[in-house]
């Protein structure tokens, strides 16, 4: 009897917290003007989140986009190069062959008169009496002796149909020429542009590749970079070290009187020491000279690689000041929609609150009115 009456009391107690709890919760509620008049517009909030959300998709489909056209251009140019490249080594081989084919050093018109063995080829003064070839200032021929005038003439509009003939050939030969030269070059450019095509649908997924392997080679080379140098630097201390120990211990301070070579005994004098001979100096020249070149060429190397690095970096910091101009020229087309929007939003507010100011609320309740209500949260 006495459990089951206490368990009915908690019961009851634990019910009875239950509802004063709610009743303070519910009091606060209501009794905050703020949060029941105003409240908060939880469907702009969502509306204002799913706006940031696009924009942010947008502006990554955008860098997206942006990336790949560059790709797509640069391949585009390495494309156009090296089809410019191709076209003129096939216009050079073209002409080379004409030239090879058509235009050899016999067949000028000037030959005659640059032929070296043209003695070896002339004929006498006179073969015979009819013979062509003999002027009047030869003293070979004279007036009244020519009695091939008609067979002469003959010749020479023969020779004059074979000049035009070979002239027309020519002409000819050029024509087709430059009719195959068009049409291997329409050949290549649609043999281009299918591997464009093929390039443009192969360039997505070698773009991440690409980054990888650039990242790969420029650490690379840096790690070359560097360990060449600390070769380098070793390399110069080993040789400065050879060269100091050499001209310390060489024949010319210690004087050895084998080098000295008296001219009686084994010991050198000082008034027959003649130094170094001429094919000594030659070799150490020699080597020197080694030396400036091999370290002008390693300058060299330095400085266009130096030079490259710049030319990537600059190249890189470009694009990145491409790219954010870009996202700032987007960040204020969207601020300034934003601001038309809150604009455009606040006067409809304004004109809302001046409706329910002038034509809703204007009854407006006495103190006796509001001093009924708060009393409870019932």
């Amino acid at each position: 009897m006495y459990k089951l009456d206490v368990f009915v009391d908690q019961r009851e107690s634990a019910a009875i917290e239950l509802r004063r709890e709610r009743e303070e919760e519910r009091k606060k509620r209501i009794f905050n003007a703020r949060e029941r008049i105003i409240g908060v517009d939880e469907q702009t909030l969502m509306l204002q989140a799913y706006e940031k959300q696009v924009t942010e998709n947008a502006d990554r489909a955008r860098e997206e986009v942006i990336a790949n056209e560059m790709l797509r251009n640069d391949k585009i140019c390495q494309l156009l190069a090296a089809r410019q490249q191709h076209d003129i080594r096939s216009m050079n081989q073209a002409v080379n062959q004409y030239r090879a084919m058509h235009q050899k050093q016999h067949m000028r018109k000037e030959w005659d008169l640059n032929d070296p063995d043209i003695k070896k080829k002339e004929l006498p003064p006179r073969v015979k009496d009819h013979d062509e070839r003999c002027t009047v200032s030869g003293l070979q021929k004279f007036l009244g002796e020519d009695l091939k005038a008609e067979e002469r003439k003959r010749m020479q509009q023969t020779q004059f149909k074979h000049a035009i003939s070979q002239q027309i050939d020519e002409r000819n030969a050029l024509r087709h020429l430059d009719h195959e030269t068009e049409r291997a070059w329409d050949s290549q450019r649609l043999t281009l542009e299918r591997q464009q095509l093929e390039l443009d649908q192969l360039r997505a997924e070698a773009a991440k590749a690409k980054m990888v392997e650039v990242k790969n080679a420029n650490v690379a080379l840096a790690t070359e970079r560097e360990e060449k140098e600390r070769e380098q630097k070793l390399a110069d201390q080993e040789d400065n070290m050879t060269e100091i120990r050499n001209n310390v211990q060489g024949f010319f301070l210690t004087e050895n009187p084998y080098h000295a070579a008296a001219a009686a005994g084994s010991t050198a004098r000082v008034d027959q020491w003649k130094g170094m001979g001429e094919y000594e100096r030659q070799r150490i020249e020699a080597v020197q000279r080694a030396q400036r070149e091999e370290l002008e060429a390693k300058e060299k190397a330095r400085a266009e690689l130096d030079y490259m690095w710049e030319r990537q970096m600059e190249a890189n910091r470009i694009q990145a000041q491409k790219h954010e101009q870009a996202v700032e020229r987007q960040r204020r087309l969207q601020h300034m929609s934003m601001k038309e929007d809150n604009l455009l939003m606040a006067e409809e507010a304004k004109k809302r609150q001046n409706h329910l100011s002038t034509v809703v609320y204007t009854n407006k309740p006495s103190d006796g009115y509001y001093s009924q209500f708060n009393t409870t949260s019932r």
